[in-house]
């Protein structure tokens, strides 16, 4: 039996990059073969005047998503980065899963437990559109009544606001606690508010991506600001442990 410690993500890992190598191929393959079939390969010019305006916004956005997210899913973000979503739907079923499992965001418990949400939420999201693929034609007349199209416009709403309830509570997790933790958004939110309101509203969309990447190095500074100044506190689980033990 291997005792070796780092052997769960060295497997992970090496998984994960050849699944993603093969996912890439069949993402760029396929329309690929489409276009070369078909005869309507488009020029690099086309590609990039169609793409342009989209990558602007996506790709400074993955990146933001990557460093701010990573730490959180651990290595189930190579099948969240697959199967995509991941903001909607598999990052708050990370957090949830860590969070009613009680361990510690970071270590290998929340890595398995993370990996295990991810994919079942990816089971749960395929099988729902295999459903709603057989049923889109009878269920046409009720999909498309002003009921539920009033309740679709809740549905993002509702699984934002979920990201958003779990930082409201100072628990994070394996016994974790930050106390002050709401503080360190505050800077952000005014600022994210003023660019969408007042100063850049007309464009703020089109650079949402690099909004981000601003507002995660503002939130990493003023955090560590706050935590070296004691407006900010981290009580580990071995801290209330010594605590109880010398109150004994």
């Amino acid at each position: 039996m291997n005792n070796d410690p780092n052997l769960y993500y060295k497997k992970v890992h090496r998984m994960g990059m050849l699944m993603t190598v093969a996912a890439m191929i069949v993402f760029f393959g396929v329309p690929f073969i489409a276009c070369t079939i078909f005869d309507i390969m488009p020029t690099m010019k086309e590609v990039f005047m169609v793409a342009g305006g989209i990558c602007l916004i996506f790709i400074p956005m993955s990146f933001a998503e990557i460093i701010a997210e990573t730490p959180v899913m651990g290595s189930s973000s190579y099948i969240a980065s697959i199967t995509g979503n991941i903001t909607n739907i598999k990052l708050p079923a990370c957090l949830n899963a860590i969070k009613i499992a009680d361990v510690e965001s970071g270590t290998s418990e929340a890595d398995a437990i993370s990996g295990i949400a991810v994919c079942v939420s990816s089971l749960v999201t395929m099988g729902m559109i295999a459903i709603g693929v057989l049923l889109l034609t009878p269920l046409e007349p009720l999909l498309t009544s002003p009921v539920v199209e009033t309740a679709a416009n809740y549905v993002l709403p509702a699984l934002f606001g979920c990201i958003i309830l779990t930082s409201f509570g100072e628990h994070v997790g394996g016994g974790v606690v930050i106390h002050g933790r709401l503080k360190t958004m505050i800077l952000p939110v005014i600022i994210a508010a003023a660019l969408y309101f007042f100063i850049i509203p007309d464009i703020y969309e089109d650079y949402q991506g690099f909004i981000a990447i601003g507002l995660l190095i503002i939130i990493y500074t003023t955090s560590k600001i706050m935590y070296k100044k004691g407006s900010v506190v981290v009580e580990m689980p071995e801290d209330k442990a010594e605590a109880k033990g010398d109150a004994e």
